[in-house]
């Protein structure tokens, strides 16, 4: 190979190298692509509903990251950045978010997991709710509420503790959690 040949080769590989330094190699999100998830009230408290929502936050993050979008979930991270109230009404919500200095987020999702138990002769019934609503942080335009009941009245072994129950009501909710991030994925991507 002569020498000419490889100086005109340098410059390709090193335009491949700073690409891939610099990112320009990787899928970049355009503005307008970040979707934050918050916990409605009481969501994240105790075993059972952190469980849940975990899992349903989870798998709609999931959906929306397969659809481009930047799933952050529960709001600042940062040491001393105010937490977000998922409860709060949608206005308030809204003015939450936006004078937040740590999060840029071009859309909230709000999820509050509702689970009902009654001890039974057969073992625990439970019935299980996913509601919430997604906003344009922008404009504050309401792009979907939702309040999805789990098909089937869930019956859990009268042998099952609450470390059980947990996994039981997370196998059960997976489902109709794939189905909403599907639908919030498709949403977003119609909105783009």
């Amino acid at each position: 190979m002569s020498r000419r040949l490889q100086y005109q080769r340098l410059p390709f590989v090193l335009l491949l190298i700073l690409c891939a330094v610099s990112g320009a190699a990787r899928p970049t999100l355009a503005e307008g692509h970040s979707v934050l998830i918050l916990a409605g009230p009481d969501t994240e408290q105790g075993l059972l509903a952190g469980t849940l929502y975990r899992t349903v936050a989870e798998r709609i993050a999931d959906h929306l990251e397969k659809a481009g979008f930047e799933a952050l979930q529960n709001g600042p991270s940062k040491e001393g950045a105010p937490p977000i109230d998922g409860g709060a009404d949608d206005q308030a919500l809204l003015d939450q978010v936006r004078q937040s200095p740590y999060l840029n987020a071009d859309y909230v999702t709000a999820l509050t997991i509702i689970a009902d138990m009654a001890l039974v002769e057969e073992g625990t019934h439970i019935q299980v709710r996913i509601k919430g609503r997604m906003l344009r942080v922008k404009t504050g335009d309401v792009l979907a509420r939702f309040d999805l009941p789990v098909p089937n009245d869930l019956l859990a072994p009268p042998s099952c503790n609450i470390r059980c129950l947990a996994g039981f009501l997370e196998d059960n909710t997976a489902a109709l959690a794939d189905g909403l991030g599907q639908v919030l994925a498709e949403r977003l991507t119609r909105q783009k």
